[in-house]
């Protein structure tokens, strides 16, 4: 994946880059939550399985949405010195 330098977008294009990933990490978020719930229920049912690990193998790109998340939060915290709202 090509990465983007950020100092070359502008603040609108930041914006909506920063609501794009904070939507994806909570989507993310929450199906790596609802995985290992159901890996807990698979285990106490059925055993230990491959598949029972699928969240864990999930948990290195939640880290990278939220590192993307980060760096364009700062990048626009270094562009202006007011905290961002939800906009």
């Amino acid at each position: 994946m090509r990465e983007i330098e950020l100092r070359r977008l502008s603040i609108d294009n930041l914006h909506k880059r920063r609501m794009t990933l904070k939507k994806t990490l909570a989507a993310f978020t929450g199906l790596i939550v609802l995985m290992f719930a159901v890996s807990i229920v698979m285990v106490t049912r059925q055993g230990f399985s491959i598949i029972t690990l699928l969240p864990v193998f999930c948990l290195p790109l939640l880290l990278l949405v939220k590192k993307n998340f980060e760096n364009v939060d700062n990048e626009l915290r270094s562009r202006i010195d007011k905290p961002i709202n939800n906009r």
